[in-house]
C-alpha cells in the first residue's frame, strides 16, 4: 500500500469541527484551564460489557465505538472523529505508539455488530500506515478542537503537543466502570461537556441490552425522563372550533358595537363601522366572482382600509395573500404567479408599478363599494380552511407562501387570552407595530379584534424609531403592544431614569433572540410593574407557540432569558436527527405539534413532506421540524441556542441567505457569493462576499437588487474576494471570511458648509462611523446603513433643522450632499414664505 497518501485519502472529504460547540464557552483565560470530573456506572453495566468483550482489547473496541455514536447523536453529524494512542492488536501485551485520528462513520443504520466489524477493519489499516501519520498531517486536516479517548488499562495519555485533545474521555473498566472527563474549558462549556458524559452510559447500556438494535434507535434518555418529557407539555384543553374568524369578529361586534375598534393616524372606527365596511367589501367580492378558499391579494400600505380588505376577505370566504408596496415587483409578481392570484385589492395610486397581472384589480375606495349591503353575510366553511397565505424568505432563491387556518389562529388567541390577557382589564388599547405581511400582525389584529380591545396601527416612522415610539404609546395611551427586541431596543435607548408609562401594562417581544442585558436595562429605568412575555414561534406555527413571563426581581439572577413553555394546545419537543427525545440539558432540534401547525407551503409538496413530518414523533400525527436548535431546562422552560442552517432573524425579519445569494448571482458581474451575518461596529449587518468576473465591477449592485429583494434582504457591505476560502475537504469556510471595512479613497469628499458639517456629525452618531470615514457624496446604504437608521437621520434633521423629511425622502437624498441641498431649499422657501406680503401672495397665487 502507498502510505505517502494514505492519511489524505482516510481523510477525504472529513470536515472536522469543534463538538459540541453550541452551548456558550465560559470566559477566555490566557493560561489554558482544564477542569475534570468522574462519572461511574453500575456493577450491572460492567457485567454487562465484560459478557460482550471479555478482554481488555474488546472493551476498548466497544466503549469507542460507543463514543463515536454518541457524539453522532449529539451533534446530529454522520460522522466522528477521535484521537487515540495505538497499542498492537496482535500481541498479548499492549505496546505503545503513536496517536492516530479514528474516523467513525454513518454509525445509524448500523448494528453494534456491524460497527464494530467495520471499525476493527478500519483500525487494521490505520495501525499498519501509523508511520505516515506526519504532523504536517495533522496540521492541514486536524486542526480545530479535538477530542481524545482512551482506556486506562491498555493505553495512556500518549498525545503529542501537536495532538493533544481540548476534550478526553478516559475509560477504566477493570475493578468498576468510570468515565473521567478532562475539558479545556477555553473550547468547552465543561457543564454541557459534564452533561453530555452522563449520557454515555445510559446509551451503553442501552446498545448491550439491544444488541441487533439500529443505532439510530438507542436513546439517551431513561424510562423516568421520558415521563417526566412528557410533563413538559401540558395535557391537550378540549376545544371545539366550530365558528371561523369572521364569525368570531361578529359576535364580538354585537357585545360592543359602538366601542373603538381601530384608529390609524387621525382615522378610526367602531366596532359597528368596521363590520359594516367589511361586508361591504365582502358582497362586492363575492359579485366579482370570489369563490371560496380562494386567495386575494392585498397590496396595501399600513392603514385602515387594509384591515377593512383583510376582515372583507375573510367574510367572502377567501383567504388573503399580503403584499407590501415596498416588495421590489419581481417579487409582487413572482408571489401573484405562485398564489394563480385572479383578484388584487389596493389602493388607485399604488398602481404606479405595471405588474405581470392578469386578473381583475380593485379599488378599495371606489365608490361602487359603499352601495354594497352593510349586513353580515350568512357564510358556512370548515375552520380548518385557510385563512391567510403569508410568504417568507426561501433558501433556495424564492419565498415560500405559508397557509394556516383559521382553526390555528383561533387557537393562538385562546393561548393569549388564557396566559396573557387574563389578568388585564376588559377592553385595552393595544399597539400594531408589525405590517399585515409579516406572521407577527396576525397576533396584533386577531388578538385585539376577537376581544373586543382597540387596536392602534402605528405608521412605519412611529414604530422604527426609539422617540417615536415612545411617543406614538404616551399620545395613544397604549396599555398592550408585542414587537421585536429591535423596536425594544430602540425604545430602551430614549428612556430616561426614573421613567413611568402612562398606562402601559404589558410587551410581548418575539422574532429574534432576546438579550438579558436589555431587558435589564429597561427594568433599570423604568418605575411601576410592566409585565414582559418573551415569546417564540416560527410563522409555520401561527406566530408563537411558547411563552415566558420576565419578572424585574429575577432578571439580574438569570444568565439568559428563556423562550418558556409551549402555550396551551401546543406541544414542543427536542429531538436528534431521528426524532429520539433528547433528555434535559442536552442541545436538539425544538419540534413542534399542536393547533398551531400550518397546513403546509403553497404548492411546494417536496418541502412540506421534509419540513411537516408525519408520525416523526410516537402519538403526534404530524410535527413542524423548525431546524432551530433548543434545549430543556430542568424546570420545563425552553432554552433557544441556534440554528441548523442559514436561516437567520436580522431586526425581526426572517432571512435565508440562499434567496440573497441567488439574486446576486443573478447580476452580471457575479462569478460566486457568499453571504454571512457580521457584526460591524457593534450592529448586526448582511455582508456579501463577492468573487467577480474579469473586467467587471460592482457599482450597480445595490440598484440591481432593489428591483428583486426586500430592502431588509438588500445587504449592507459588499466585499470583493479573489476566491471563496475553503477547507482542506473543500468546503466553504466562513470562519476566515474577513469583516467588511471601510476604506477613505481618493476621491473623499469633505463638508462644504455648515449644513454638511452638522449632517456628518449626525451621520456619523447613527452610523457608529469616524468622520474621517464618511464623504459627503457616498450613500448612507453603502456605508451600511438601513432603514431604522434611515428613520433616525429623518428625526435629526427635523430636530436639528426644522425641517421635516418622509421616510421615502430619506432615501431618494441618501448623501449628505443631497440632504443638505434639501435642507437648505426647505428652509429657503419657508424664510421666503414667510417674510411675502399677502398682496405678493396673491400674486403668486393668481
Amino acid at each position: 500500500m502507498n502510505t505517502n497518501n494514505y492519511w489524505e485519502k482516510r481523510l477525504k472529504g472529513f470536515e472536522l469541527e469543534a463538538y459540541f460547540n453550541e452551548e456558550n464557552k465560559e470566559e477566555f483565560s490566557e493560561a489554558t484551564t482544564y477542569k475534570e470530573d468522574k462519572i461511574f456506572a453500575t456493577e450491572e453495566l460492567l457485567k454487562l460489557l465484560h459478557d460482550i468483550a471479555p478482554s481488555d482489547k474488546a472493551k476498548y473496541m466497544v466503549l469507542l465505538s460507543v463514543l463515536g455514536v454518541l457524539i453522532q447523536k449529539i451533534t446530529s453529524k454522520s460522522e466522528a472523529l477521535i484521537c487515540t494512542p495505538l497499542f498492537s492488536l496482535k500481541e498479548e501485551s499492549s505496546v505503545f505508539k503513536k496517536t492516530i485520528p479514528v474516523r467513525i462513520s454513518n454509525t445509524n443504520k448500523l448494528t453494534l455488530k456491524a460497527l464494530l466489524i467495520q471499525l476493527i477493519s478500519c483500525l487494521k489499516a490505520d495501525f499498519e500506515n501509523e508511520n505516515s501519520l506526519i504532523d504536517d498531517v495533522w496540521n492541514k486536516k486536524l486542526n480545530a478542537t479535538k477530542i481524545g479517548m482512551y482506556l486506562k488499562q491498555i493505553q495512556v495519555d500518549n498525545f503529542s503537543q501537536s495532538n493533544y485533545p481540548d476534550l478526553q474521555f478516559i475509560f477504566s473498566a477493570n475493578n468498576e466502570l468510570s468515565l473521567e472527563i478532562k475539558c479545556n474549558s477555553d473550547c468547552y462549556n465543561f457543564n454541557y461537556i459534564r452533561e453530555i458524559a452522563k449520557r454515555y452510559f445510559i446509551l451503553l447500556k442501552t446498545i448491550l441490552v439491544q444488541k441487533d438494535k439500529q443505532l439510530k434507535d438507542c436513546l439517551l434518555t431513561t424510562e423516568e425522563e421520558l415521563q417526566e418529557l412528557k410533563l413538559f407539555n401540558e395535557q391537550p384543553k378540549e376545544q371545539t372550533y366550530t365558528k371561523k374568524l369572521n364569525k368570531l369578529f361578529e359576535e364580538q361586534v354585537s357585545k360592543s358595537p359602538k366601542a373603538l375598534a381601530i384608529k390609524y393616524k387621525e382615522s378610526e372606527l367602531t366596532y359597528e363601522e368596521l363590520n359594516a365596511k367589511a361586508n361591504q367589501l365582502a358582497n362586492y367580492l363575492l359579485k366579482q366572482g370570489l369563490r371560496s378558499n380562494e386567495m386575494v391579494g392585498v397590496y396595501l400600505d399600513r392603514s385602515i382600509e387594509t384591515m377593512i380588505g383583510l376582515l372583507g376577505i375573510l367574510k367572502a370566504g377567501g383567504t388573503y395573500l399580503p403584499m407590501s408596496p415596498q416588495f421590489p415587483k419581481e417579487r409582487v409578481d413572482y408571489i401573484l404567479q405562485k398564489a394563480e392570484v385572479k383578484i388584487l385589492l389596493t389602493h388607485q395610486e399604488l398602481l404606479k408599478t405595471s405588474f405581470s397581472f392578469h386578473g381583475k384589480v380593485l379599488d378599495i375606495n371606489t365608490p361602487e363599494i359603499t352601495s354594497e349591503s352593510p349586513n353580515n353575510i350568512e357564510s358556512n366553511g370548515l375552520v380548518e380552511e385557510i385563512a391567510y397565505c403569508i410568504f417568507t424568505s426561501g433558501s433556495t432563491g424564492t419565498p415560500k407562501g405559508v397557509m394556516v387556518s383559521h382553526k390555528s389562529v383561533i387557537n393562538l388567541v385562546n393561548g393569549l387570552k388564557e396566559k396573557v390577557y387574563h389578568n388585564l382589564t376588559s377592553q385595552l388599547r393595544v399597539a400594531m407595530l408589525a405590517s399585515h405581511v409579516f406572521d407577527a400582525s396576525i397576533q396584533q389584529i386577531f388578538g385585539a379584534l376577537l376581544q373586543g380591545h382597540s387596536l392602534y396601527i402605528a405608521s412605519q416612522e412611529e414604530c422604527s424609531a426609539g422617540n417615536n415610539l415612545l411617543n406614538f404609546y404616551e399620545k395613544n395611551n397604549i396599555q398592550l403592544s408585542d414587537g421585536t427586541p429591535t423596536h425594544f431596543r430602540l425604545l430602551v435607548r430614549e428612556l430616561e431614569e426614573g421613567y413611568q408609562f402612562k398606562e402601559f401594562k404589558v410587551w410581548i417581544l418575539a422574532g429574534e433572540e432576546l438579550p438579558k442585558k436589555v431587558i435589564a436595562h429597561f427594568f433599570k429605568k423604568v418605575n411601576g410593574e410592566i409585565q414582559i412575555f418573551n415569546m417564540y414561534g416560527p410563522t409555520e406555527t401561527c406566530v408563537d407557540s411558547t411563552y415566558y413571563p420576565l419578572l424585574k426581581k429575577e432578571i439580574e439572577k438569570q444568565a439568559f432569558i428563556p423562550i418558556g413553555k409551549p402555550l396551551p394546545n401546543e406541544r414542543v419537543y427536542i429531538t436528534d436527527a431521528y426524532g429520539n427525545l433528547m433528555p434535559i440539558g442536552i442541545i436538539g432540534e425544538l419540534i413542534i405539534a399542536g393547533d398551531g401547525v400550518a397546513h403546509g407551503y403553497l404548492k411546494e409538496e417536496k418541502l412540506t413532506g421534509e419540513k411537516f413530518r408525519k408520525n416523526w414523533i410516537r402519538g403526534e400525527e404530524k410535527v413542524y421540524k423548525t431546524g432551530d436548535l433548543g434545549m430543556w431546562l430542568p424546570n420545563g422552560n425552553l432554552k433557544f441556542v441556534g440554528r441548523k442552517d442559514d436561516q437567520i432573524k436580522l431586526r425581526g425579519y426572517r432571512i435565508e441567505f440562499g434567496d440573497i445569494e441567488n439574486s446576486i448571482l443573478s447580476f452580471h458581474a457575479v462569478k460566486e457569493v457568499v453571504v454571512d451575518l457580521r457584526e460591524y461596529k457593534n450592529e448586526p449587518c448582511l455582508v456579501a462576499y463577492c468573487v467577480v468576473k474579469e473586467n467587471n465591477d460592482m457599482r450597480n449592485i445595490r440598484d440591481f437588487l432593489s428591483n428583486k429583494l426586500p430592502e431588509y434582504m438588500i445587504p449592507s457591505y459588499y466585499v470583493e474576494l479573489k476566491e471563496l476560502p475553503l477547507t482542506t475537504s473543500g468546503k466553504l469556510n466562513k470562519k476566515i471570511l474577513p469583516d467588511p471595512e471601510i476604506n477613505v479613497t481618493e476621491e473623499h469628499k469633505l463638508p462644504e458648509n455648515k449644513t454638511e458639517e452638522k449632517l456628518l456629525t449626525i451621520w456619523s452618531e447613527i452610523l457608529n462611523l469616524e468622520k474621517e470615514k464618511i464623504s459627503t457624496d457616498a450613500s448612507f446604504l453603502t456605508l451600511g446603513g438601513h432603514s431604522l437608521m434611515a428613520i433616525q437621520i429623518a428625526n435629526n434633521i427635523k430636530k436639528n433643522f426644522e425641517v421635516p423629511i418622509t421616510l421615502v425622502e430619506t432615501f431618494q437624498q441618501a448623501t449628505i450632499q443631497q440632504q443638505a441641498k434639501f435642507i437648505e431649499a426647505k428652509q429657503w422657501l419657508k424664510e421666503s414664505s414667510s417674510t411675502m406680503s399677502e398682496e405678493s401672495k396673491l400674486e403668486i397665487d393668481i
